[in-house]
């Protein structure tokens, strides 16, 4: 065996190596997410312990158990004072979403390059046009209600919403290269 042949080989046990491994960390994923999290959470709860350690005097593990006691004393308290607030916002915007959607799907239409999109999101969730836009009333030609269908409540609004995100991502995105580069 030249020495071409042996540098090929290598090469070619090194790539079959790597897809190995790349292989294997994307299968175990979950357990180095979740190592990597246990890792950032036991760091982060070190200074405290460390503090109570030194300033109180107690073993190790006693201080790292009152600090992560106090850490979920403080989260229960924060869902129990932010909770209801919070809960009542989200009803409010899962009842305006629906009329805020079809407000975007009409400014889309009047825009050239929108009605595209709107016909494409009409194809996909097979509702027609008009019904999508919200100009059918709320019943379709054979006069059933569809104001409860779970296409437009739910999964077009978060394919919409996910859209328009993106969109505004790409713009930001594009507006920060345009002003890195001086264009």
């Amino acid at each position: 065996m030249n020495e071409a042949e042996r540098m090929t080989w290598t090469k070619l046990a090194a790539s079959f190596l790597t897809v190995f491994a790349l292989l294997i960390i994307w299968m175990t994923l979950e357990i180095w997410a979740a190592a990597f999290l246990g890792i950032l959470f036991a760091l982060s709860l070190n200074g405290p312990a460390a503090w109570i350690r030194q300033h109180v005097r107690m073993p190790s593990w006693l201080a790292s158990l009152l600090v992560i006691l106090a850490v979920l004393v403080l989260f229960i308290g924060l869902g129990l004072v932010i909770g209801p607030s919070l809960s009542g916002q989200l009803d409010d915007m899962s009842a305006k979403l629906p009329n805020a959607v079809e407000g975007v799907l009409q400014w889309l239409d009047a825009r050239p390059g929108g009605q595209r999109i709107v016909e494409s999101l009409a194809d996909w969730s097979g509702m027609p046009k008009e019904e999508l836009l919200g100009n059918s009333g709320g019943s379709n030609s054979s006069g059933n209600d569809v104001s409860n269908s779970a296409i437009p409540s739910g999964v077009l609004q978060l394919v919409v919403a996910m859209v328009l995100i993106q969109q505004l991502y790409i713009r930001h995105g594009l507006q920060k290269s345009i002003e890195v580069t001086g264009g």
